[in-house]
């Protein structure tokens, strides 16, 4: 139902949102959590949101090592964890394609990302121009997959 499913801290929401416009101008579905978060079944929400989307990006940047230090519970922790599992299960097919500041490490300790995303590639941003890159490269990769 879902071409991509973005993945992100709150502080990163800016990104995020250009992220999505970016994706959405390509004339991608995208599942962005705006008005969802709060629903009734906001998990299950989120769920059916990475199950059914071809793509999941998390996006990974500075704002997530400093949460790693916040005592609050972190959604994308939970679209990780969901992402990662569903990616197991079907063998890897899932397409995880982080979008990683540049000078993000991976294998940092206190991030905890999950093995899944260690084992990938990764897009790097370091300039507000990478988003509508980074879109372009989804939607040219989504559509030589169809």
């Amino acid at each position: 139902e879902y071409d991509v499913f973005i993945s992100y801290s709150r502080n990163d929401k800016d990104l995020a949102t250009n992220l999505f416009n970016a994706l959405t101008s390509k004339g991608l579905k995208v599942w962005f959590d705006t008005g969802c978060i709060w629903a009734e079944n906001w998990k299950e929400a989120i769920k059916l949101g990475i199950e059914e989307s071809k793509v999941f990006i998390p996006i990974l940047s500075e704002n997530v090592k400093n949460d790693s230090f916040a005592p609050l519970p972190h959604m994308y922790r939970t679209e990780w964890a969901i992402a990662a599992q569903l990616s197991e299960n079907r063998g890897g097919c899932t397409s995880i394609i982080p979008f990683a500041e540049r000078g993000f490490d991976f294998y940092d300790p206190l991030i905890k990302l999950p093995d899944e995303f260690t084992r990938l590639s990764c897009f790097w941003y370091d300039s507000p121009n990478d988003v509508e890159v980074f879109a372009q490269v989804i939607a040219e990769e989504l559509e030589n997959s169809e």
